[in-house]
């Protein structure tokens, strides 16, 4: 079924699924208001709200995957008991469900602040509440499990695969018929002046998909060196 972007057409996003509103203004975290599309709403784009920079980063490096068939944000709230036996509830910064179906719920925190609380600790008690009944695993996520780089890539890989361009995919398929061992993006990009600049985004496309490997470190960039991934 052809989607709203591949006919061209404007169609007004589905609205955010969460269960908790967020604070629209904060001093210590920074707001995302931005849509995304996944499997799981035939196409359409959907509204979602993330309260920090952590939360985006997180979607977006899952997202990349190419594996999320949805995701909801602000999900729950799980109701578990904490160290002391009183009864508290937790919301989930992030709920994914994968192709296979499998639902892994994410807890976004900075580093300092899980040292500083223990909250690894109460997170331990909040899985044993939330896993089956509300999701299959539960995963802490810090920003000590990614480099930034590797969030910005997500996000332009991600945002890269939604936009058809058959003829700059096809290009590109061409140049990379008889690649054996890597090439510089912009050596490409130079055999390409028909399609310009859209061959950059072919070559995300193409990252996200696997079908090309990005073998250089940092950002993906006109200096980067990229591969056939093997078959």
């Amino acid at each position: 079924m052809q989607n709203a972007l591949e006919a061209n057409v404007f169609v007004p996003p589905l609205n955010t699924t969460t269960t908790r509103r967020i604070s629209k203004r904060s001093r210590t975290s920074v707001r995302s208001f931005l849509t995304i599309q996944v499997p799981a709403d035939g196409g359409r784009a959907r509204r979602v709200e993330l309260e920090s920079k952590g939360e985006a980063d997180c979607l977006f490096l899952t997202l990349a995957s190419g594996n999320v068939f949805d995701v909801r944000e602000q999900a729950g709230p799980v109701t578990y008991q904490s160290w002391d036996g009183a009864w508290h509830s937790h919301t989930f910064d992030l709920l994914f469900t994968l192709i296979d179906g499998t639902k892994i719920a994410k807890a976004v925190k900075p580093f300092e602040r899980v040292i500083a609380t223990s909250f690894d600790r109460e997170l331990a008690l909040i899985a044993r509440a939330a896993v089956p009944s509300f999701c299959d695993k539960v995963v802490l996520f810090t920003d000590r499990d990614y480099a930034p780089a590797a969030a910005k890539d997500a996000r332009r890989l991600y945002y890269a695969s939604l936009q058809s361009d058959p003829e700059a995919d096809a290009v590109l398929a061409h140049l990379c018929t008889n690649l054996y061992g890597r090439v510089q993006i912009r050596a490409l990009a130079a055999q390409a002046a028909d399609v310009g600049g859209r061959l950059f985004g072919a070559i995300l496309r193409a990252i996200y998909s696997g079908q090309l490997r990005h073998l250089s470190i940092g950002q993906v960039s006109p200096l980067s060196f990229v591969g056939r991934s093997a078959t």
